[in-house]
């Protein structure tokens, strides 16, 4: 876990069409270490089911608009299944091959 510094504020996605998930949101948080690196943080609050994963799953491209380091916090997600593995994987894979970590 990396060590977030007390400075963080609320990012509102205005760069992306809104995230409107059925069961899920998606919350936007800009965080700095305490080394001074600026991450942002992208907490899923709720759960991932059938009736909301393919939407994410296709519009998890445009998470890279947020910058180099993405953070995915998962702690608030209720339920996690394979469909919700692979779409990490999706994710994770897509922001990978696009530069980001």
């Amino acid at each position: 876990m990396l060590p977030l510094s007390m400075e963080s504020r609320t990012l509102e996605p205005t760069a992306l069409e809104p995230w409107t998930f059925p069961e899920l949101d998606l919350q936007f948080e800009e965080a700095t270490t305490s080394g001074g690196t600026a991450h942002v943080v992208i907490r899923f609050v709720g759960k991932i089911s059938n009736s909301n994963s393919f939407e994410l799953n296709r519009r998890s491209h445009q998470l890279a608009d947020y910058g180099n380091t993405l953070i995915l916090d998962l702690s608030k997600l209720e339920h996690i299944n394979s469909t919700v593995v692979a779409i990490l994987f999706s994710i994770f894979y897509r922001l990978h091959n696009e530069g980001q970590r």
